[in-house]
């Protein structure tokens, strides 16, 4: 018998009332007829697929080597496990393969789950049907073969059942699936990753970057928002009793539901009002050319913040460590825009790198306030006001690439976010040297580094400065800024 895939997920979901789930329309689940956000049930399964191929075997949700948040976007998250391949065993206990997994996943997202399921592809058509390494291309089964494949390790398959914190979805028939077991159109996967699952799965060769037509047959439950807070949920499936092969799977989901953070929320903002304050003071001095009233400006600004980040209340983020992060900020921002001054050009790209860092901030407030992933149209948005404001502003030094300096020194440093853009940590100690090297305006590529343990930056008796430069530079104060930056 031919090894196969498994995959299968268990989700557990709280109940408040003590009720059992008949066998009736279970509420908790979108039902499997009809499209629901434009695919059908088959279409559904079709796009776990490619997202469960996506992933090189170092970095694969599957198999707990990534957060579950990899890959996912939209209303709909996939959740899944990689149960293994089915091998012949002596006993039931040999045979059954046991996962725990945790998942943090955002508000008002529908869950799409395998119960179990099968694929079958040309590559791995053709290898089982060769029994060596053909070439890719070199056999052609239809698709109707690959659908008949996956039937048939899918008809193999019974004992399944779905607990929802105890309360099992009894609409589900434990010998067949149904009415939950559908068939997936035809479909492509890949480009395949290097170290993909065919190959650390089953070690067919030649498969890295390679696409492939599909075909898949399977049980999958699509699970309506869950409330915030911690869901368990249980899962087991498999066959047993198939000449000598068994294969029980047995999973635990245990989700948390974004409930929204207001603390991190209002810390963001503190963060984002800062830093923008303290570029805005920098723009004024460098437009005047004169420090006279930068520091009772940025003193003015920090006193705000701190009121403001003392209010926020106890959650992630340390207020010194976020502090010293904003003002190496508006260090790095200073170093970059460099002019004659005084300059209008610089003071308005200035102001322009405040608000891009405020606006992308303020972006992932809103998305930790109502726990759900930053909207990628509010970060473009800010983006496209940056690249406004800097064609206004005319041509004066502004490093060839000011966005990406703007958002390594004034964003990345302040925020923290999984891959499917939920909120997970603020201002992280960073204690090594940050470089990038920006492109310029020509050919050539100039390089611009920063530090925030410690920045470049004024000491207590200005204009002395201290902090970390590059090699071959020195922190050196500019007066009429009243800043220090690498020279």
């Amino acid at each position: 018998m031919r090894s196969r895939l498994v995959c299968a997920v268990a989700l557990a979901v709280v109940i408040v009332s003590k009720q059992t789930s008949s066998a009736s329309n279970d509420p908790r689940v979108v039902q499997p007829t009809g499209s629901f956000l434009g695919k059908t049930y088959g279409g559904w399964s079709a796009a776990w697929w490619q997202w469960a191929f996506s992933f090189p075997s170092n970095h694969d949700p599957l198999t707990g080597t990534a957060d579950c948040s990899a890959g996912q976007s939209g209303k709909v998250w996939f959740l899944g496990t990689l149960g293994g391949a089915v091998v012949p065993t002596v006993t039931l206990s040999e045979a059954t393969a046991s996962y725990t997994r945790q998942c943090t996943v955002p508000r008002k997202t529908w869950l799409f789950l395998p119960v179990i399921n099968s694929e079958q592809s040309m590559i791995e058509s053709c290898w089982w049907g060769s029994g060596s390494s053909p070439a890719i291309g070199a056999c052609d089964p239809t698709v109707a073969s690959l659908q008949a494949d996956a039937k048939g390790f899918q008809d193999l398959y019974e004992n399944m059942s779905v607990e929802v914190d105890g309360v099992p979805i009894a609409q589900i028939d434990p010998k067949t699936g149904a009415p939950f077991r559908v068939q997936s159109p035809e479909f492509t996967l890949g480009p395949l990753p290097p170290n993909n699952r065919l190959k650390a799965s089953f070690d067919i060769p030649r498969t890295a970057d390679q696409t492939t037509v599909a075909a898949a047959d399977g049980v999958y439950v699509m699970l309506k928002p869950l409330p915030p807070g911690g869901h368990t949920v249980h899962l087991r499936g498999g066959f047993v009793a198939v000449s000598m092969f068994q294969f029980m799977l047995d999973y635990t989901y245990q989700l948390t539901v974004d409930g929204g953070d207001a603390c991190s929320a209002a810390k963001l903002k503190a963060i984002a009002t800062k830093e923008s304050g303290l570029l805005g003071c920098a723009a004024k001095a460098t437009a005047k050319g004169s420090s006279a009233k930068l520091a009772a400006c940025e003193a003015s600004v920090t006193g705000r913040f701190e009121k403001a980040f003392a209010a926020a209340g106890s959650c992630a983020g340390d207020a010194t460590i976020c502090e010293t992060g904003a003002e190496a900020c508006r260090s790095s921002v200073v170093a970059v825009l460099t002019d004659v001054l005084p300059s209008s050009c610089e003071s308005q790209k200035q102001k322009a790198a405040g608000n891009l860092a405020k606006a992308e901030l303020r972006c992932y407030a809103r998305a930790a306030s109502s726990g759900v992933p930053v909207n990628p149209i509010c970060l473009s948005k800010a983006a496209d006001h940056l690249a406004q404001a800097l064609t206004t502003a005319g041509t004066c030094p502004d490093g060839g690439a000011p966005q990406t300096e703007i958002e390594m020194a004034c964003v990345h440093g302040m925020v923290t976010a999984n891959e499917g853009g939920l909120v997970t940590d603020l201002c992280q100690a960073n204690t090594t040297t940050t470089s990038s090297t920006i492109p310029s305006t020509t050919t050539t590529t100039s390089s611009v580094t920063t530090t925030t343990s410690p920045p470049c930056d004024l000491n207590n008796d200005y204009p002395t400065c201290g902090g970390s430069c590059p090699a071959g530079q020195s922190c050196t104060a500019t007066p009429a800024a009243g800043v220090c930056s690498c020279q």
